[in-house]
């Protein structure tokens, strides 16, 4: 793959990147929890990027794990 030729500061940058990644999801779940949305539809968008930052998370891992070889 590409990443014998990414610098390594990027490398660290991409593990930096899934660490805070993995935070949000909390803090969205508790904001979900937390909120009464009015309009309703704003629970769809948070719904939304909830699933778009496991989504990023899901793909960055692989990458991750493949740069620590």
């Amino acid at each position: 793959m590409f990443f014998p030729y990414v610098d390594k500061k990027d490398h660290r940058r991409l593990r930096a990147r899934a660490m805070f990644l993995k935070r949000i999801p909390k803090n969205l779940k508790g904001l979900q929890h937390k909120q009464k949305f009015n309009p309703s539809y704003l629970y769809i968008i948070l719904e939304h990027d909830l699933d778009l930052v496991d989504t990023e998370i899901q793909f960055l891992s692989p990458l991750i794990d493949e740069t620590l070889q």
